[in-house]
C-alpha cells in the first residue's frame, strides 16, 4: 500500500461568518507521485486536486463554501 506521509493539516477551530480562511495540508509524497487531492466538509466533496486534468483544480458547489480558487491553491 502506497500512501503519503501527512505532515500537518492546519484548519482554525473558530471563523468568524463571512470571513475568508485559510485550508493548509502538508504532506509528503516521498518518491511518488501525486495523484490527487480532495477536500471534504461532512463527507462531501468540495475541491479536487488531479494534476494530470486540465485544469488540474475542481471545485465543487457547496452551502457555506466559497473558494477563490485563483489566490488560494498552492502546490
Amino acid at each position: 500500500l502506497l500512501c503519503l506521509k501527512l505532515r500537518e493539516i492546519v484548519v482554525p477551530a473558530v471563523v468568524i461568518r463571512g470571513e475568508p480562511v485559510w485550508l493548509n495540508c502538508t504532506y509528503d509524497l516521498g518518491n511518488e507521485t501525486l495523484y490527487s487531492i480532495k477536500w471534504h466538509k461532512n463527507n462531501v466533496e468540495f475541491y479536487r486536486y488531479l494534476p494530470e486534468d486540465r485544469p488540474p483544480g475542481q471545485k465543487y458547489e457547496l452551502a457555506g463554501i466559497h473558494l477563490d480558487v485563483s489566490t488560494t491553491i498552492h502546490l
